[in-house]
């Protein structure tokens, strides 16, 4: 197990190279050509701030406590409401439609029956509309309290994997130009989304040293599941996470995390896999049970709407028939929503005829596949500025502001981008040990590389995994910490040879 999670991480650092390349890809293949101009920006920004980094053990420090969170969650929050006020945009297409899916449920205390969206964004809008009353603005505003979350929650993981270096990592997320604009397209999930696969991430390692913190990741991934079905892969992806992390080696202890459980601690009669699969058992247990609990409510509801299980949303055949078809692009295509649905029984039949249909387009065209799998890979990888094109002034579109927001958005994923692609150079290079953080990041990363290679792809679904990444940029290298103390240590003794040779 040592040697396929070494093998597994050493395939994640070569993939941050990867997309690098994909970056430096994009705008070539888009005809973008100006977009080399924010590269050549973006790029020797983050090595600079890789140099500051490397330097610096606890950025930050100097600062008293008080000013850098003024600076992580204050400031923010005013630029977002500056910018809200300034434009009062309207919601367009995903946004606009959960929006009038809260209204309906705010003035009717009823769920919209057909459920092509997960209820967890509607919920959220509805909550607000009762104190505040329904309207754009108020939802606008509603996503600023979740843009905080993800800051105090990338805060939170990064405390318990990178220590001193965890108010920086807070401030770069909550000033990533894309978290802080993305309120402008009244958005459809990807603040509560996002800070809910954070919360999953901390939840893994957290359960490391304290196994309730696996229930604790399973309500959050439950909930992320209402958000967005994606995440129903979270209890795979928990199963991988612990079995790669909390492994037992010979001597029984976790093959790459220290300290995980005196009970890791095997019994003369017992051998350490055996313990090990127990402990990965009971982890996987609490986060099934958590999870459930959260889901379970909303699929009982479901069952008694359609007469059948749907545990989320009926969308699932309808996106994967959008990205596969004779048609596609690899991103969004009309095609499955030229089907008119009145009925619940008539949306459930729509999506599974949709599945049906996309499949078989798979079976029969497996060269065609494969590409539109390189297309989605590069867009969802490659760049970032599709969504600004949601943001308007009062539905009207923007021109030059509008190109400002997407060059801020391209040049704030370039240096996540380069950062991440140092940071596994650097760990490449130095053959560095296996972390938990790192396992975490790479299961999701993994795991939602391969979602996004069959489902529509689009630079807006790695959004939510930029807090991890950044996070895992931030992260120490401790052998080339070590190697470095050594050299300047053997520097340091041969040029004080060298002094009492000359005295000589």
């Amino acid at each position: 197990m040592k040697t396929f999670t070494q093998t597994a991480i050493f395939l994640f650092r070569c993939f941050g190279l990867s997309v690098l390349g994909l970056l430096l890809f994009f705008p070539a293949y888009k005809g973008i050509w100006s977009a080399y101009l924010l590269l050549a920006i973006g790029i020797p920004l983050s090595v600079m701030l890789h140099r500051f980094i490397e330097r610096e053990a606890a950025p930050l420090s100097g600062l008293p406590s008080g000013v850098s969170w003024l600076a992580a969650l204050a400031a923010p929050t005013l630029v977002q409401l500056v910018l809200i006020l300034w434009l009062r945009p309207e919601p367009a297409f995903d946004g606009l439609f959960v929006f009038q899916e809260a209204v309906f449920f705010f003035e009717t205390g009823v769920m919209p029956p057909l459920t092509y969206y997960p209820p967890g964004q509607t919920w959220w809008y509805a909550l607000w509309f009762r104190f505040f009353g329904a309207s754009p603005l108020v939802a606008q505003i509603s996503q600023i309290p979740l843009h905080a979350a993800v800051t105090l929650l990338t805060y939170g993981l990064a405390r318990a994997t990178i220590g001193s270096r965890a108010r920086f990592a807070a401030l770069l997320v909550a000033w990533y130009p894309s978290f802080v604009a993305y309120v402008l397209t009244a958005p459809y999930y990807h603040y509560l989304y996002t800070a809910l696969v954070t919360a999953t991430a901390w939840a893994w390692i957290a359960s490391l040293r304290h196994p309730i913190h696996g229930f604790v990741g399973g309500l959050a991934s439950g909930l992320g599941a209402l958000t967005k079905a994606t995440q129903l892969i979270a209890p795979v992806q928990a199963a991988v996470f612990w079995a790669l992390a909390c492994w037992p080696d010979r001597t029984g202890h976790g093959a790459f995390t220290e300290g995980v459980s005196d009970a890791g601690t095997p019994q003369s009669d017992r051998p350490p896999s055996a313990i090990g699969v127990r402990r990965i058992g009971a982890l996987l247990l609490l986060f099934v049970m958590g999870m459930a609990l959260m889901i379970g409510p909303w699929t009982l509801r479901n069952w008694r709407v359609f007469g059948t299980p749907v545990l989320v949303c009926t969308s699932g055949g309808l996106v994967l028939h959008s990205a596969n078809n004779p048609q596609s692009n690899g991103l969004y295509s009309p095609i499955p929503d030229q089907t008119r649905v009145e009925t619940p029984g008539e949306m459930l039949a729509h999506s599974r005829a949709s599945a049906d249909a996309a499949k078989q387009f798979i079976r029969e065209n497996p060269w065609r596949f494969f590409q539109l799998m390189w297309i989605k890979v590069l867009h969802t990888w490659g760049g970032e500025a599709t969504f600004a094109e949601l943001i308007n002034h009062r539905g009207r579109p923007l021109s030059r502001v509008g190109d400002a927001f997407k060059a801020l958005f391209f040049l704030g994923w370039s240096v996540v981008v380069s950062l991440w692609a140092i940071r596994a150079w650097c760990r490449l290079r130095s053959c560095a040990p296996v972390t938990a953080l790192e396992i975490a990041v790479a299961v999701v990363i993994g795991s939602n590389l391969v979602v996004y290679a069959v489902f529509e792809g689009g630079d807006r679904h790695h959004l939510p995994f930029v807090p991890l990444l950044i996070v895992l940029a931030l992260s120490a290298n401790p052998e080339r910490s070590e190697f470095h103390r050594r050299a300047q240590r053997a520097r340091r003794g041969n040029s004080e040879v060298g002094g009492r040779r000359s005295e000589v």
